[in-house]
């Protein structure tokens, strides 16, 4: 049951023991089962010896179809063979798909132990499937039995744990995939959600724990099952992480009373968040991003990304977005600059993004990083510092990318000069302070001289008007006057007051114009270099 976690805690704690922390995000790769396995609650199989390949292959075709068919109304399913290859991993071949479809057609599932009626089914096989061949490709077509069809329609979220959990055969504890069975129950009732609460809070008394698991020994070895199992067992689990406490009684001799066991969920598996794509049709999953082949991730993952990840009005996890971060986030790890603190914290950046992804390879590590970006920003706020930050680390990162495969860089470089060039001139330039100083100063300057220049005007405009005579003579005083030049282009302008008569000296001639006092006295100004006037 859930339990919030203020009633984790009782009158007397007494001794408190943490059994394990958060386990690694990096999980191992588990050698072939060495037997049949339970599964979820009354579920079991039969059969040939199942491995983590086996397990892959049947997750994929349960996604595709679920992807295809939501409602499980379809009589069969398709998809491509090498699709199939592709995504059971880097070391998967088309040998090792088809001996996992062979043993899946050889297995068989029971749901006998269930305490609903209606799931009780025995022998009902795991697949049917064939290879459908046409020229160079292979289709793999397949039905699922009737009982598991009805399962995944009634009880998606239930059927669906219990369904991809089928041959994982990682758990090597006698008891671990009963508590397993439990515990992931418990966290299909909440879903992940980034930014949010992601913890499930569940407590056990040890009798009812021992009743769930079948468990027959004392307190003392059920502690050390669960102490050995969370820290070797469910670190494979990829759904959530688990962490338990054992509580203590009030009172003499401290007794035992319950465990509480807190299960902080993980963002769901990539091909579980549906798309909607026809998975039979190969060329609309293609890789996309091309990179180094240790380090490509599928194309359709960032679209996953956007619709797993973008909620609460965020939309820094739309297909190109997420892509540049995973690029960034590489590009870091593999040259060991680190950009943030989270290089050395994270699961999924540094040295620990490079084990991710030797060890699960590029698409989970890559889903994992954005996992963690999307629950709480680190590199997204990084690169909120300014456009300068966030244009340069995405060509470097760009620029790795391009060396990986051998292509040129030269265009991107120039892109890069530039803009150390731009952030070479932003450092030289005056701080805001000073910036702001000046332009002050500027105003002032400007502000004082239009003053002034009011202050001539006015005291002009005071001036009582000057009356000039009707005729008057210039005399030049400047070996380059000249008439046309000088006098004839200003009076050609004048079209107002009286008619008046200038006797000009050099040349010798009259000229009559037809001008203001005004007129003649701008007239007079703009000649003194010139000519001198004699009334």
């Amino acid at each position: 049951m859930y339990i919030p976690r203020p009633k984790f805690q009782p009158v007397n704690r007494g001794s408190l023991i943490t059994l394990a922390e958060k386990p690694s995000a990096i999980a191992k790769v588990a050698p072939e089962s060495p037997r049949p396995l339970e599964m979820l609650s009354g579920v079991s199989t039969s059969g040939p010896e199942l491995s983590v390949i086996d397990s892959v292959v049947h997750e994929l075709l349960i996604s595709n179809a679920y992807e295809i068919d939501p409602k499980m109304t379809a009589e069969s399913y398709k998809i491509d063979l090498s699709a199939l290859v592709r995504w059971c991993g880097q070391n998967a071949r088309k040998d090792d798909v088809l001996k996992s479809l062979n043993k899946l057609r050889s297995t068989t599932i029971c749901y006998t132990g269930s305490e609903d009626a209606a799931r009780r089914f025995q022998n009902v096989q795991a697949i049917i499937h064939w290879e459908e061949i046409k020229n160079d490709d292979v289709m793999i077509g397949y039905q699922f039995a009737a009982p598991i069809k009805e399962l995944m329609r009634r009880m998606p979220a239930y059927a669906y744990i219990e369904l991809a959990a089928i041959g994982n055969g990682s758990m090597s504890l006698k008891y671990s995939p009963a508590l397993y069975k439990y515990l992931a129950l418990q966290a299909s009732k909440k879903r992940w959600l980034p930014g949010e609460d992601n913890e499930v809070f569940v407590q056990l008394s040890t009798a009812k724990l021992s009743e769930i698991i079948g468990f027959t020994g004392n307190v003392g070895q059920l502690t050390r099952f669960l102490q050995k199992s969370i820290e070797e067992d469910f670190t494979k689990v990829r759904r959530f992480s688990t962490s338990v406490e054992a509580i203590y009684e009030s009172g003499r001799g401290n007794r035992l009373h319950s465990y509480a066991f807190t299960l902080t969920l993980r963002a769901p598996d990539f091909r579980h968040v549906r798309l909607y794509r026809d998975y039979s049709n190969k060329y609309a999953n293609k890789y996309g991003g091309v990179d180094d082949e240790h380090f490509r991730v599928r194309s359709d993952l960032w679209t996953r990304a956007n619709r797993a990840f973008n909620r609460n009005g965020l939309g820094s996890f739309r297909e190109k977005n997420s892509f540049d971060l995973w690029k960034i986030a590489l590009n870091e790890a593999l040259s060991g600059k680190a950009l943030t603190d989270g290089y050395n914290t994270r699961s999924y950046r540094g040295d620990a993004l490079l084990a991710a992804i030797d060890a699960e390879g590029a698409d989970f590590a890559a889903w994992g990083f954005l996992a963690e970006e999307a629950d709480d920003h680190d590199l997204l706020e990084h690169l909120d510092q300014g456009i300068y930050v966030k244009s340069m680390t995405k060509i470097e990162a760009e620029m790795a990318r391009r060396q990986r495969l051998g292509w040129k860089t030269s265009k991107l470089e120039t892109r890069k000069a530039k803009i150390q060039k731009d952030i070479e001139d932003q450092k030289n330039r005056p701080s805001g302070q000073e910036q702001t100083a000046q332009y002050r100063a500027e105003v002032a300057e400007r502000t004082a001289a239009l003053e002034a220049s009011r202050a001539v005007e006015k005291a002009f405009e005071d001036e009582p008007a000057v009356r000039y005579p009707d005729d008057f003579t210039l005399t030049a005083t400047d070996e380059y006057a000249d008439f046309e030049e000088h006098i004839k282009p200003i009076f050609t302008r004048y079209r107002e007051g009286k008619i008046r008569i200038l006797h000009i000296d050099n040349p010798k001639i009259d000229y009559k114009i037809k001008a203001s006092d005004d007129q003649i006295s701008e007239f007079i100004e703009r000649l003194s270099d010139f000519y001198t006037v004699t009334f």
